[in-house]
């Protein structure tokens, strides 16, 4: 998100113009967007300069580079909050500031938090200290608990438009044609791409399951294909990810919905996957990946796993012909 989009925004008047609340909770399964945003509302609270954030002022540097002590970030190691991480931040609450006239608390990951934790912390968004302000990263609304919610100002994060995505990956100098595919298949999400453009298979496997949509035919093939599933367990939810794309643009080619496809460069492709299952085969196949995506989820045996996949594809190819 660029600066322009951010000052138009409600939050960024009311840092402004000190009246934003001491709680506030980013929501977006964007987590470079949740990021982003965290950065920008901390750089305003803080920047010194009359045009904020400036992004060179000491205060927007040290933010910028995780230095500034009023500013603590959580978890301190790992992906979730511990319990003694949680004990340690409410120790610290009533605590003064060392810097500046505020401290700010910026919670990673709180959907992973469990309700007994945040029930922990509720207490604490009720009645804050003067100086203390939350930043709660969510990327799952639904299991944050309705009286954290009551007790947060929610932001809902807009997506990047185009020009703003493409130039945050233009920055990380990869090649133009992967930085491309890389937007088609994204959906418009910042962490999605750079996870597509940091992985050296993501062309391949774009390509592979291309081949494998206009293909798959017979039972004996799920063998072939199998195979190299088998060997991309690191892989499979960008697998399925880009799958997904691939069949919804397929549906919206067969309902004339043109102006909805991103995948300009497969147009081909899609076409002839749109010629090969039914609307309602192709429906079907998108659900079943929840199923996939459950099992994965639950750790179950990884090749069987493959062999339910795509043989539910062929499945749906029949049951549903065109």
């Amino acid at each position: 998100m660029n600066n322009i989009q951010f000052k138009s925004s409600e939050i960024y008047k009311e840092i402004i113009n000190n009246t934003m609340m001491h709680s506030i909770m980013l929501i977006s399964n964007d987590t470079e967007m949740l990021d982003i945003y965290a950065n920008n509302i901390v750089s305003t609270m803080f920047c010194k300069a009359e045009e904020k954030p400036c992004g060179v002022c000491t205060e927007c540097q040290k933010i910028a580079h995780k230095t500034m002590v009023d500013v603590l970030e959580y978890p301190l190691k790992g992906e979730v909050l511990k319990s003694d991480e949680l004990n340690k931040l409410l120790d610290t609450v009533f605590e003064l500031p060392f810097e500046h006239d505020k401290k700010v608390y910026i919670i990673n990951n709180f959907s992973s938090i469990d309700a007994l934790m945040q029930n922990k912390l509720l207490k604490t968004l009720e009645e804050p200290p003067s100086h203390a302000y939350f930043i709660l990263k969510v990327d799952n609304e639904s299991v944050v608990l309705q009286t954290i919610k009551s007790r947060c100002q929610k932001i809902m994060l807009p997506k990047l438009d185009t020009i703003s995505l493409q130039e945050c990956l233009n920055n990380l100098g990869a090649d133009i044609k992967l930085v491309d595919e890389a937007m088609s298949f994204c959906g418009g999400s910042l962490a999605q791409a750079k996870q597509y453009i940091n992985s050296p298979n993501f062309l391949n496997n774009v390509n592979f399951l291309l081949n494998m949509l206009q293909n798959l035919k017979k039972s004996w093939q799920v063998v072939d294909y199998a195979s190299v599933l088998y060997t991309k367990k690191d892989e499979i939810l960008d697998i399925l990810h880009i799958y997904l794309k691939i069949l919804q643009d397929s549906t919206y080619l067969a309902l004339g919905l043109d102006d909805l496809i991103t995948l300009k460069t497969h147009t081909s492709e899609l076409k002839f996957i749109a010629e090969g299952y039914s609307l309602d085969a192709m429906s079907q196949m998108i659900k079943d990946v929840n199923l996939i995506l459950e099992k994965l989820d639950r750790h179950c045996n990884f090749n069987s796993i493959i062999d339910e996949f795509l043989l539910g594809i062929l499945e749906d190819k029949h049951k549903w012909p065109i």
